[in-house]
């Protein structure tokens, strides 16, 4: 069982506050399932009350959410790892001028190819989809490939390549959507 509370908005003055209290039930599985699976799942019902002073378009300021943090190591031999990651909450915006539903799917491949080199390839989802009065439900997609080699007892080279997509799932949302790529090449010493 967790309580607790957000109340940064009435840090800021704005008229309409996003200030809440929840409790969230859940059931809780931790350790390895077998020698080569291992998991933390957190999982069950948040019941998450809103102040008064919430927008007037809010809706119903008592609203029942799932909430998971949930993530799973599958060992795949001596030189690979693949790990799962799903979270879903509810949260305030940084401003405190609303909240939304904040959801995270991560898969991850690691790869040693020797004691000095690594590789891994993470896909990512990320999704905000605001509560009224916002009207936005944005999605991040990334791929990003990266490997390390370790030249020295104290130096090492890393390097990655990044793919990103945002998109809207509301029609006609300008600046909203775009696509990036960043790549980054770097040294690292230990002293």
């Amino acid at each position: 069982l967790r309580v607790g509370g957000q109340d940064q908005a009435r840090l800021l003055g704005y008229p309409e506050e996003y200030d809440n209290r929840y409790v969230r039930v859940l059931a809780l599985l931790e350790g390895p399932l077998s020698r080569w699976c291992s998991t933390s799942i957190s999982i069950g019902p948040e019941f998450r009350h809103y102040g008064e002073h919430v927008h007037a378009t809010f809706g119903d300021r008592s609203v029942t959410n799932l909430f998971v943090d949930a993530s799973m190591t599958f060992t795949a031999g001596k030189s690979d790892t693949i790990a799962l990651l799903v979270r879903q909450f509810q949260q305030m915006s940084s401003s405190g001028r609303g909240a939304f539903d904040d959801r995270n799917f991560d898969i991850a491949w690691r790869h040693a190819f020797s004691k000095h080199a690594t590789g891994a390839l993470v896909l990512h989802a990320y999704n905000t989809e605001f509560l009224p009065p916002a009207v936005r439900d944005d999605w991040v997609y990334t791929a990003r490939a990266q490997c390390s080699l370790t030249l020295t007892e104290t130096l090492s080279v890393d390097g990655s390549v990044l793919f990103e997509e945002g998109a809207s799932d509301i029609p006609v949302m300008p600046g909203r959507e775009y696509t990036r790529q960043a790549f980054s090449l770097g040294l690292r010493a230990r002293f």
